[in-house]
């Protein structure tokens, strides 16, 4: 039964009709969630990440949109504090800034492919190990994903990318693959 049920949903998303609205002059507004563990350079340990992004983008042409992102990251260093027998280290940062996408097929596709480049500012604040610290940090992201149009305006997406960030104030970079899920729509001018 739920391999039918798999069946149509997925025969039902290739021949639906759904054109989507990735034309100049639009809006797209929506966001993301992610889900990485990466490797920490000056500890020598992985870390777990948590990331929820909203953002709004606007088309200066047909299928590039750039725009704004909120980045709240939540990370917690469970290998690190195994390493050292301390307490649990958390860190939670806020960080902001511009990104650009670009859609490779035509509008009326139900699926879409898509290219991404992020950079972001901001500030963290970290918990357990080093007490109480507060820092500043930037990132640089770049993903490849999919859009699955369910009608001409919302789409569900999933992305798999790369991203690299590094700590301003204590000068350590932290990188890794990440993959992602989130929901786009799109408004018509």
């Amino acid at each position: 039964m739920k391999k039918t049920v798999l069946l149509i949903i997925t025969v039902s998303l290739i021949f639906c009709n759904a054109n989507s609205q990735i034309t100049k002059g639009n809006w797209m507004v929506g966001g993301s969630g992610s889900f990485s563990t990466n490797n920490v350079s000056a500890t020598q340990s992985q870390t777990t990440n948590i990331e929820i992004r909203p953002g709004i983008g606007y088309f200066i042409a047909n299928k590039l949109a750039v725009g704004l992102k909120l980045s709240y990251i939540s990370e917690d260093l469970s290998k690190f504090v195994q390493m050292t027998g301390s307490p649990g280290l958390t860190i939670h940062s806020l960080l902001i800034g511009p990104f650009a996408r670009y859609y490779f097929l035509e509008p009326e596709k139900t699926v879409n492919f898509f290219a991404e480049a992020n950079y972001s500012y901001g500030s963290y604040k970290s918990t357990g190990y080093y007490t109480i610290s507060d820092g500043r940090s930037n990132d640089l992201s770049f993903a490849l994903g999919s859009a699955i149009y369910f009608n001409s305006s919302v789409a569900i997406e999933f992305s798999l990318g790369y991203y690299s960030t590094h700590d301003i104030t204590y000068g350590y970079n932290n990188n890794g693959l990440q993959m992602g899920i989130g929901f786009q729509i799109h408004l018509e001018k």
